[in-house]
């Protein structure tokens, strides 16, 4: 079953993301959510924040993420952190992915990949700010990351259409 090892490098990513949630948690409404949840809040019953378009309109209409969290927040029967939780789990994984690929390309080793990777299992605080290295909650550029990473392999390795399509994918 994980003979080749692109399936089992796909799958210690996986593993990987999954610790990682574990060890350091899943937060909502923490830090930067508190920019894009009044927009998803007011997607979901439009007689909130009725004659506010300053504070979000811009989330609204500039980014698809909140029409996406909309969605799954509709299909998973609107429990919103059932629904935000996947989509965190996928970003942070993207990420690990995009890391990963991109290692693998400039080193030509997998070991100096997962060593990469392992760098962000943890999230660490830089310079004592209180900025960790990966965010614990769900915002729109942690999506957008693991997307641009993707694009950057892409374009390294002159696959064009790939990296169109992860472009294209960043822009949204």
């Amino acid at each position: 079953f994980l003979n080749n090892w692109r399936l089992r490098d796909f799958v210690y990513l996986l593993v990987l993301t999954a610790g990682s949630i574990f060890y350091s948690g899943y937060f909502v409404a923490y830090a930067d959510d508190q920019l894009y949840l009044p927009a998803l809040f007011q997607k979901i019953d439009p007689s909130l924040y009725q004659g506010d378009y300053i504070s979000f309109e811009p989330l609204k209409t500039l980014t698809i993420f909140t029409d996406i969290e909309y969605f799954l927040y509709r299909l998973f029967s609107g429990n919103l952190i059932v629904s935000l939780f996947p989509l965190y789990f996928i970003a942070k994984f993207l990420i690990f992915l995009g890391i990963y690929q991109l290692s693998i390309t400039l080193f030509q080793s997998r070991l100096a990949a997962f060593g990469s990777v392992l760098t962000l299992f943890l999230p660490i605080s830089l310079g004592r700010t209180g900025i960790n290295t990966l965010e614990l909650s769900l915002v729109p550029r942690m999506l957008s990351l693991g997307l641009a990473l993707l694009f950057l392999n892409s374009l390294l390795r002159h696959h064009l259409v790939f990296s169109s399509l992860f472009l294209s994918l960043v822009l949204l």
